[in-house]
C-alpha cells in the first residue's frame, strides 16, 4: 500500500491568515469610506460583503472557519490524550467542544440571543457601556474558563503557554474590552458612522489574530509534542459472494 503524507507548514498557514485578515481589514476600511464618505451603500452588494459588523458575509465565515479549525486541531489532540490516558484530556476535550460552539455562534450570531434578556434584566443600566448587555455573561464566561483552565494552561510547555495566553488576551480583548467601548459609542453617537466602524474593524481584527496566534501555538505543540501523526483510511472489508449452489449441491448437503 503506497504512503502519501500531507505537510502543514506552520509558519506558512500563519503567513495565509495573516495575509487574509489584513485583506479583510482593507476591505472593510474601504467599505465603510464608500458607504460613509462617498455615499454609496451597497454598491452593487459589495460593501455589505466585506463589513466587519456585518452578518452572513465574507468576514463572518472566515472567522467561522478559525473557529473550526481550531476545534479540528484540538479534535486530533482529545484522540492522542485520550490514546495516552493523558490526566488533562478532559480540558482539551472542553476547549474542542468550546471552539465548534462558538464556531456554530460566529455564523448564526447566538451570542446575539442574549442581547434582550440581559437589557430586561438590567433595565436603565443597560446604556451607556453596557450598550451592548451581552458582554457581562460573555466577561463571566471568560473569567469562568480562565480559572477552570488554570492548571491546565500552567502544565503546558513554555512556548505553548505563552501563545495561548497572547492569543486569549487578544481575543477576549476585542470580543469583550473593545466592544465595551464600541457599545458606549453606539449609544451616545449610533452605530452608522466612521468612528463605529473603526472600533469593529479593533475588535474583529484582535479577535481573528488572536484566533491565528491560537492556530500557530497548536501547530507548534503537535509539532513539538507528536512531530508526525498518521491518519489512515481503513476500506471495508470485501465480502466473498455467498453461493447458491444448483440442485445437487443441495441434495449432497442434505445427504451429509
Amino acid at each position: 500500500m503506497n504512503a502519501y503524507s500531507i505537510e502543514l507548514r506552520r509558519a506558512s498557514i500563519v503567513r495565509v491568515l495573516a495575509a487574509i485578515i489584513c485583506f479583510l481589514a482593507v476591505a472593510h476600511v474601504a467599505s465603510s469610506l464608500t458607504r460613509h464618505v462617498a455615499g454609496y451603500p451597497t454598491v452593487y452588494g459589495l460593501v455589505p460583503l466585506f463589513d466587519l459588523n456585518g452578518e452572513q458575509n465574507v468576514p463572518t465565515y472566515f472567522n467561522a472557519s478559525l473557529h473550526l479549525a481550531s476545534s479540528l486541531l484540538l479534535a486530533m489532540i482529545v484522540v492522542l490524550k485520550r490514546a495516552a490516558r493523558d490526566r488533562f484530556s478532559s480540558q482539551w476535550a472542553v476547549l474542542c467542544a468550546g471552539f465548534l460552539f462558538m464556531a456554530f455562534d460566529e455564523a448564526a450570531g447566538l451570542h446575539e440571543l442574549m442581547e434582550r434578556p440581559m437589557r430586561e434584566v438590567l433595565g436603565a443600566s443597560a446604556s451607556g457601556y453596557l450598550h451592548f448587555a451581552w458582554v457581562i455573561p460573555g466577561a463571566l464566561i471568560a473569567l469562568f474558563f480562565a480559572v477552570w483552565f488554570l492548571r491546565f494552561i500552567l502544565h503546558l510547555p513554555p512556548s505553548t503557554r505563552s501563545g495561548v495566553l497572547l492569543a486569549g488576551f487578544l481575543f477576549v480583548g476585542g470580543a469583550v474590552g473593545v466592544e465595551v467601548f464600541e457599545g458606549h459609542h453606539a449609544a451616545l453617537h449610533g452605530s452608522d458612522n466612521l468612528i463605529f466602524d473603526a472600533y469593529v474593524l479593533l475588535e474583529e481584527t484582535l479577535e481573528m489574530t488572536g484566533l491565528t496566534v491560537f492556530i500557530s501555538a497548536l501547530l507548534g505543540y503537535m509539532g513539538m509534542r507528536y512531530g508526525e501523526i498518521a491518519l489512515r483510511l481503513r476500506a471495508a472489508p470485501a465480502h466473498a459472494p455467498r453461493s447458491h449452489g444448483g440442485p445437487v449441491d443441495r441434495k449432497l448437503s442434505r445427504a451429509a
